[in-house]
């Protein structure tokens, strides 16, 4: 299915693409991975940055037409860099409209290209949008100093009529120190270090001349790992080749809690050139019992050779479950009726629950604009962290657009993160009170592992939920920026010709949060701590529907679900269930009401037949579903 948002694809200049407020943003989706990023160096030469790969660049902006500076900081002392001299550098730009490009070396962040500061500029010839990355080599070399030197470049935007024009600059992989300076002449006048906000390293590499190792590789990449006892599991490990010489083979330990396990050795597919990267399997047990222990791979040897890597180890955690049991993954959407682009939230949303059926559970939170009917306050939920919509966390994860995902598709994302295990099993009740004002919940939580603590947070959330008036109307900015042609199949009824082609719609609202356990911006209800493996406790709450009559004639209780919400200690979702809410339980029977609309009409109840004599009858059955009678009303 073809994206909407493509590298080339037209954006809206009236409004931002997802509604957010913050200057520098980053854009919905990553691009393309680069092709041929690496060359051959020569005797004495070797790439080096602080962003280390390719992949999954994502585009950062402030979605203006305006003149670009970004640049990394080079001190040094640096452990690699240090006493080097630039001979070259490659970047990557994708932005159509890009022109005046140019590189630079500064011994201080410029105002001006033309400041003494800058000690090498150059012009780059800039052709458009490519999959391979820029290179440029220096007509004149420059040893970086004991001071250090910022490396850079520049260009401008003009006009903006492309995604990759609203968001140019490059970057991937983590936040790192003196990864990414940035500013614009207009916008953001001013240098600003980007380090810490979550947007990675600078995607662009210097070509070093020098003294270099010619064996050393760094692991990375494995983050945390999920086992059950003494199971067999694979981890897949990112290499990088930070020597001169070709990679063929490694040797690695496992060292668990600072035990060093037997000498291993792993032959490569392919060697694995000067600063490239690659992926290899390597396989460990999880421990006997459930437990958590810290786990390193240690790459001790290259071709035969001793490892001579900055860093030859990868610490990750090794998390053995007492039992394995499928995680069903909490999809926190943030919307609202004023967000013209929330369509494809809707939309999004919508695919994921049909997909994934009861292993969805979504809640929509709707906070982007105050007249929203649905509106929830914000000391009403959990501060999830969002900033703009539509927007959507899973199981508390990374931000991501709710259509698009990390990528092309959301449902990549679900499925990965479907992929990871429960970190506690639960399981929910939810009844109404007499006058279904009130739903009591009751969550029963199970460790799967030792020592475990949980918060426990509990949501009220309905479907099919549609009012009248205006203030239902869900804003559309696809019907007046978009034809219906123009977008994938899914998301074609709201441009223009499609059948919601209109500047706002009036459709019915699923998945939305109506009430929670937060209270005054804090979570009312008990905490779980200290649990062993296999042990559980419960956690009850009384959640109280919405009594703004907008919104509760709107409900229907027939369709009220009670979600859990099982957090761990770093804030993420441990797992999460969704439930509906039942008539209330006395002394071990459950009733429900009927209401006939003829005499002798026939009524199945739990798969038996019932015949009703009057227009109006109560049904009551003992729990177990057993026994029952009809009592008339």
């Amino acid at each position: 299915m073809k994206r909407l948002f493509t590298l080339l694809s037209a954006i809206v200049m009236a409004g931002t693409l997802a509604a957010q407020t913050a200057l520098w943003q980053q854009a919905p989706q990553p691009v393309r991975q680069l092709k041929n990023t690496h060359r051959a160096v020569a005797q004495g030469q070797s790439w080096w940055g602080y962003a280390t790969s390719s992949d999954g660049l994502a585009g950062l902006g402030v979605r203006s037409a305006d003149t670009y500076h970004c640049a990394i900081f080079v001190p040094g002392d640096h452990s690699v860099a240090g006493g080097k001299t630039i001979d070259g550098m490659r970047f990557a730009l994708m932005a159509p409209n890009a022109s005046d490009v140019s590189v630079w070396i500064a011994t201080e962040l410029p105002d001006d290209l033309s400041d003494p500061t800058v000690v090498r500029q150059q012009d780059v010839d800039y052709k458009g949008p490519s999959e391979d990355a820029i290179s440029v080599m220096l007509d004149e070399p420059y040893a970086i100093p004991d001071d250090g030197c910022y490396v850079g470049y520049s260009f401008t935007i003009d006009p903006m009529t492309y995604q990759n024009d609203a968001y140019p600059v490059l970057t991937n992989g983590t936040d790192t120190p003196n990864a990414l300076f940035i500013r614009t002449e207009t916008v953001q006048s001013s240098w600003t270090d980007l380090y810490g906000q979550g947007f990675g390293a600078l995607y662009l590499q210097l070509l070093l001349s020098g003294e270099f190792e010619q064996f050393a590789v760094s692991p990375s990449g494995i983050g945390t790992v999920y086992s059950a006892p003494d199971a067999a599991n694979t981890l897949q490990v990112t290499l990088t080749n930070y020597g001169t010489a070709p990679v063929e083979s490694i040797d690695y330990t496992v060292v668990t809690d600072g035990e060093e396990g037997p000498l291993q050795h792993l032959a490569l597919d392919e060697p694995l050139s000067n600063y490239e990267q690659t992926t290899v399997s390597i396989s460990v047990n999880g421990m006997p019992t459930a437990t958590t222990v810290y786990q390193m791979i240690s790459v001790t040897g290259v071709n035969g050779h001793d490892n001579m890597a900055e860093e030859p180890d990868c610490e990750y955690l090794l998390v053995t479950l007492s039992e394995i049991l499928e995680r069903n993954v909490a999809v926190e959407e943030y919307t609202g009726t004023g967000c013209g682009w929330c369509p494809r939230g809707i939309v999004g949303m919508e695919k994921m629950r049909q997909t994934f059926g009861a292993r969805f559970v979504g809640i929509g939170i709707h906070q982007y604009n105050t007249g929203d009917p649905m509106y929830l306050g914000t000391n009403n939920y959990a501060q999830v962290g969002f900033t703009g919509a539509p927007s959507c966390k899973l199981d508390r994860h990374a931000t991501l657009d709710p259509y698009y995902g990390s990528a092309d598709d959301i449902c990549d994302d679900f499925r990965a993160e479907m992929a990871v295990p429960a970190l506690a099993k639960v399981a929910l009740s939810a009844v109404w009170n007499s006058d279904k004002t009130k739903v009591d919940a009751e969550a029963t939580v199970t460790a799967l592992y030792e020592d475990a603590n949980y918060s426990v947070e509990l949501v009220l959330i309905a479907d099919d939920v549609k009012g009248t008036g205006t203030s239902w109307r869900q804003q559309n900015y696809y019907s007046s920026q978009y034809s219906s042609s123009q977008l994938p199949d899914d998301l074609a009824p709201y441009g223009k010709g499609g059948s919601l082609g209109t500047s706002t719609i009036t459709p019915s609202f699923n998945d939305v949060a109506i009430a929670s356990s937060y209270a005054s911006g804090k979570n009312q209800a008990e905490a779980v701590s200290g649990l062993s493996a296999g042990q559980s406790q419960n956690v009850s709450y009384t959640l109280s529907m919405p009594t703004k009559t907008t919104l509760k004639s709107a409900i229907k209780t027939d369709k009220v679900f009670a979600v859990a919400l099982i957090v761990g200690p770093d804030g993420t979702i441990a797992n999460s269930v969704k439930v509906p809410v039942t008539d209330a339980i006395h002394d071990g029977v459950s009733s429900t009401t009927v209401a006939a609309t003829a005499a002798r009409e026939s009524y199945t109840l739990d798969g038996r037949r019932l015949e009703a004599s009057q227009r109006g009858l109560n049904i009551v059955r003992t729990a177990d579903g057993r026994t029952m009678k009809m009592v008339v009303r």
